[in-house]
């Protein structure tokens, strides 16, 4: 089995272009790096390709638990998206937001560049995961497809108001610190009767300059400025409504 080295990882993300200073939103599916002998390595490694000085972002959703349990706490509600992510959390000088479909685990945004609480909705403007899109992040996806790998496509989505997506409510009680009140955070959830698929913006975002790859191990590493996806694929969202859709059930 290959083996995950820091050193190494740490290598393949320069080449891909991170650098000191970098915003990074990291997607992660972790058995991809191979063996790992401690997954801090793999947010060190992170930490210092950026020489301590950027922001590191990675989604630390719920999108399961929150519709069901309808109970949220930043602290001890597991997030849905991996080891990495989980491990992240609890890292020092970690904050997490406060959203019950869609959290974010965020380092160093001390000035609160992204750092939202308490937004209803998970992709609207004001939300943390479109703050990336503005406040210039890159994208890095860890062994994973487009179709889990690049939350901002839902902002887009919900910006242009999908046909194939509607409003649903969807409150509980959140737990954060000693505050404890209900919430309501609603989800532009897709109409079952369309099969939604975010790989089709796969082909043409990879012959994009500005999307950089390579391979580690068993999976390969992908990075790109989000701003360029985001207008990339919402001129073609615009150009072809029905883009991300596969198929549709007959009624």
């Amino acid at each position: 089995m290959l083996c995950f080295s820091k050193n190494e990882f740490k290598n393949a993300l320069k080449k891909l272009g991170i650098k000191k200073g970098d915003r990074l939103f990291i997607h992660s599916y972790c058995a991809s790096l191979g063996k790992i002998a401690d997954i801090r390595d793999v947010i060190d490694a992170f930490l210092e390709a950026i020489d301590f000085e950027g922001i590191i972002a990675m989604p630390a959703y719920s999108y399961y638990t929150w519709p069901k349990e309808r109970y949220f706490n930043p602290q001890t509600t597991k997030a849905e998206t991996g080891v990495l992510p989980n491990a992240f959390i609890h890292f020092s000088n970690v904050y997490r937001t406060i959203q019950g479909n869609h959290s974010v685990a965020v380092w160093g945004d001390k000035d609160r560049c992204i750092i939202r609480d308490w937004v209803p909705s998970s992709f609207s403007h004001d939300s943390t995961i479109y703050k990336t899109v503005e406040e210039c992040f890159k994208n890095v996806m860890i062994g994973t497809s487009f179709s889990t790998g690049c939350s901002i496509f839902h902002c887009i989505e919900e910006e242009l108001r999908v046909s194939y997506r509607f409003w649903k409510s969807f409150s509980g009680i959140v737990q954060a610190g000693k505050e404890k009140r209900e919430f309501d955070f609603p989800m532009f959830v897709r109409n079952l009767a369309y099969t939604v698929d975010l790989r089709r913006a796969e082909p043409f975002l990879e012959k994009t300059p500005f999307v950089k790859s390579c391979h580690y191990n068993y999976g390969k590493l992908v990075v790109f400025p989000l701003k360029d996806a985001y207008d990339k694929v919402k001129s073609e969202l615009e150009k072809n409504p029905m883009l991300f859709i596969s198929s549709v059930k007959k009624t």
